[in-house]
């Protein structure tokens, strides 16, 4: 882990124990901060050498611990000085102090068997590792833990706010970092500007050979030796090698601050093959990556200007069969603009735009992503795969966007999201694209519950009854045949809540039955068991 070191548990000598405990016991009838400056040490002892009432009163002092260090105002700047000149019994950072205050209280909660003590433990780890600038270890204790409370549905630690801290702590190096290129650009500028001016005004004072004047004459053409025939790198993307190429001279350099456009080189992908793309290619992503760090308007027209002229000159109607190809050699670019900002794919060409966005069609629930990015890129996908003829992406873009409202626990933004899967579905299959029933059947069943939920009961019953006219059971694929099942028995629970016992078994009991057909026999038992069939 990056600037954090953690002590170990220092203070063994009983006396030494004997003494921070009396001094805590003292502290506890002063005013705040003295108990929690007291408390501090005992941090560092072994929890089996302190006494069971000390360790009542943990809990409700490391919270008061961590808010002075997690504090960086003046007040809490002066007491994480005091307790390291008084009270600490080694020197550590504040942030050193947090993470190992973190270990002890996990430590507490295992001891306790207080899952929420753990928790708040991994809580204090997250934001010591925030602060010390280690986030990529402060991400993946974030997915632990909000993996462990949705697992336990305890809810103590704020991963919402620890997730707004750690984007603002990176956008905040972020901005130093465009700080220090700015004066990267800057000076690389002025260094070209001085060797192009010196290059001019120094002539080139080495005689021809075998001549007695400066003045330099050319042969006929006849006459002049032959030269070899040129390598392929002298003939393919000179353009693009001597922007992309200098700029790269300082490996933290962009374009766009020198004036470079993409008419400069785009010409250079007229005719180009697939094998000199995939040699280019990593070349303009390294310099696109700095242009996507700076997010100007200027540097994402830029990249749009590149995709847009790109595309149109390797994709003509006269290669089909090359696509494939470029797509393969295209592959780290899609990658780079995944993650671009969203206002870039409207100035990318569809097939880019399809591609950078495709694995949001099997995207898992990830909390530490910006809900509203995440559900603008599902529609951009199904738009972009709609345009590229592949609905089944399209279509599978609509239902991930119910499914990451529903765990965002945005339930007005999920059922909206699943009306409009349910009607896109339909007109998709009025039209024909019957390899959308499985997604089409999904959504069916979203929408009904959804509808369920907000308490329109009609809506989620005649939603599932049309599920038996529009997806013929023999004809659907096994997973399809359970969400077929899974149907049956929602609608049985929603016979129940109407008071029609005898539908509801009548539902159930088919239900049953379609698991045998299947040999799914273990589901059926156990329906029949649940209830008493």
């Amino acid at each position: 882990m990056r600037g954090i070191v953690e002590p170990p548990p220092i203070i063994t000598g009983d006396t030494d124990i004997e003494l921070m405990v009396n001094n805590f016991y003292r502290c506890l009838k002063r005013p705040y901060p003295e108990s929690v400056l007291a408390f501090a040490p005992l941090i560092f002892i072994d929890p089996h050498q302190l006494p069971a009432d000390v360790l009542e009163y943990f809990p409700e002092h490391f919270n008061y611990l961590a808010e002075i260090l997690e504090s960086r105002s003046k007040d809490g700047l002066m007491l994480n000085q005091i307790l390291q000149d008084k009270y600490l019994p080694v020197k550590a950072t504040p942030e050193e102090v947090l993470y190992w205050m973190g270990s002890v209280r996990i430590t507490h909660g295992v001891y306790s068997n207080t899952l929420t003590e753990i928790l708040l433990g991994f809580a204090h780890h997250i934001r010591s590792l925030i602060d010390a600038g280690d986030y990529r270890e402060a991400d993946a204790i974030i997915e632990h833990v909000y993996r462990l409370q949705e697992r336990t549905d305890t809810w103590p630690v704020d991963i919402e706010a620890l997730v707004t801290l750690l984007e603002g702590k990176k956008a905040a190096d972020q901005r130093d970092w465009e700080g220090g290129l700015a004066e990267d650009i800057m000076e690389y500028a002025t260094d070209s500007d001085d060797t192009r001016t010196a290059a001019a005004a120094e002539p080139d004072a080495t005689p021809l050979k075998g001549s007695t004047t400066t003045e330099q004459h050319t042969a006929p053409p006849s006459q002049q030796p032959q030269q070899a025939a040129p390598s392929r790198t002298a003939t393919t993307g000179v353009n693009i090698a001597k922007y992309f190429g200098d700029a790269l001279v300082n490996n933290r350099l962009a374009l766009t601050p020198l004036g470079v456009t993409a008419s400069d080189f785009i010409q250079d992908f007229d005719g180009m093959s697939a094998t000199d793309v995939s040699e280019l290619i990593p070349l303009i992503i390294k310099v696109a990556q700095n242009e996507l760090r700076l997010n100007r308007p200027a540097s994402i027209r830029f990249l749009g200007d590149i995709d847009s002229g790109m595309n149109k000159r390797l994709f003509r109607s006269d290669n089909k069969e090359q696509y494939s190809d470029y797509d393969a050699a295209l592959a780290g670019w899609y990658a780079l603009l995944s993650t671009a900002p969203v206002g870039i794919y409207e100035l990318l060409s569809d097939r880019t735009a399809y591609f950078a966005l495709q694995q949001f069609a099997t995207l898992e629930f990830d909390p530490r992503r910006d809900k509203l990015d995440a559900l603008r890129r599902f529609d951009l996908l199904r738009t972009y795969a709609a345009r590229m003829e592949d609905y089944t992406t399209s279509l599978d873009a609509a239902n991930k966007k119910i499914r990451w409202a529903q765990l965002s626990r945005d339930n007005v933004a999920a059922l909206a999201a699943a009306e409009d899967a349910y009607r896109y579905s339909r007109e998709l299959l009025k039209q024909g694209y019957t390899e959308v029933i499985a997604q089409a059947l999904w959504s069916t069943r979203s929408f009904s519950q959804l509808s369920s939920w907000f308490k329109n009961k009609v809506q989620a019953a005649d939603l599932l009854l049309s599920i038996p006219k529009e997806f013929p059971f023999n004809q659907l694929d096994t997973k399809s045949q359970v969400n077929y099942i899974l149907s049956r028995i929602e609608l049985a629970g929603l016979c129940q809540e109407a008071g029609q016992e005898r539908s509801r078994i009548t539902l159930l009991n088919e239900a049953a039955d379609l698991y045998d057909s299947i040999g799914y026999f273990n589901d059926a038992l156990k329906l029949r068991a649940q209830h008493k069939l």
